[in-house]
């Protein structure tokens, strides 16, 4: 499998579901040496934070068949802890101290159509928010359990440009996330805007910015980002938002 093909595969599956800021997850890399072993399993990880919350999250794909790069069925699993704070003037203090405990695992299926790769996953997804002081008007607190849905569509093989596009809703808080990436290969980095939409009950959050996928450090792939967030509700103010994003295929 070249590559460019394992950075695809192994990266796009970083798109996940959460509360906290969305993370990212970085296009397919580009080209360099060629390998006829087939990956089974993409393993991914990484850190995204705005002003007032932070997030951690790693997670995995695995193939059935053995092959990420062949139509076949997948299991993805994933979890994250963050912490975030908003106001609240009805609660001593004025200001709600919050950690996020989220969890996931899912079935999926991928085919390859033309030069494009499409994904579809539907598992079950825990979420627990603890709140400090508690708000009782808060209704994300506490733990939530129920179905999460995500889609996945991403570029094959079409340097020097690359996109993708994904969006996950969750039943557990009404919580959805959607990111869209367009970008162009220069000199083996691919550099391109990003905008991205995420939320629950409690709050909704806009992105806009770039991000830029750095050359394969051996078998990792490394995506940074950065742009503007805003924000509405429990998730803190609005402010710039950063994330590193790192992936592996083996």
């Amino acid at each position: 499998m070249s590559s460019s093909l394992k950075s695809t595969l192994a990266a796009v599956f970083i798109g996940g579901l959460f509360v906290a800021p969305a993370i990212g997850a970085d296009l397919d890399g580009p080209a360099s040496r060629k390998t006829d072993r087939a990956d089974a399993t993409a393993v991914f990880w990484g850190l995204n934070g705005k002003e007032d919350a932070y997030f951690l999250y790693g997670g995995a794909v695995h193939a059935l068949n053995g092959d990420l790069a062949s139509e076949g069925y997948l299991l993805r699993g994933f979890v994250g802890f963050g912490e975030y704070d908003y106001r609240n003037s009805g609660i001593a203090g004025g200001k709600v101290d919050g950690d996020i405990v989220s969890l996931d695992a899912s079935v999926g299926y991928q085919i390859f159509v033309d030069n494009m790769r499409l994904t579809g996953y539907v598992g079950v997804a825990f979420e627990n928010n603890d709140l400090s002081p508690n708000d009782p008007g808060n209704s994300t607190r506490g733990d939530e359990v129920g179905v999460k849905l995500q889609g996945e569509i991403a570029s094959v093989g079409l340097a020097p440009w690359h996109w993708s596009a994904l969006a996950s809703y969750g039943s557990a808080n009404d919580s959805y996330w959607a990111r869209v990436r367009v970008g162009y290969e220069v000199t083996q980095f691919i550099i391109g805007p990003e905008g991205l939409l995420m939320g629950n009950d409690e709050y909704d959050g806009q992105r806009i910015g770039g991000f830029i996928t750095l050359p394969q450090l051996g078998a990792v792939s490394v995506s940074l980002s950065g742009g503007y967030a805003d924000v509405d509700g429990t998730q803190g103010d609005s402010s710039a938002y950063g994330s590193v994003d790192f992936s592996t295929a083996f």
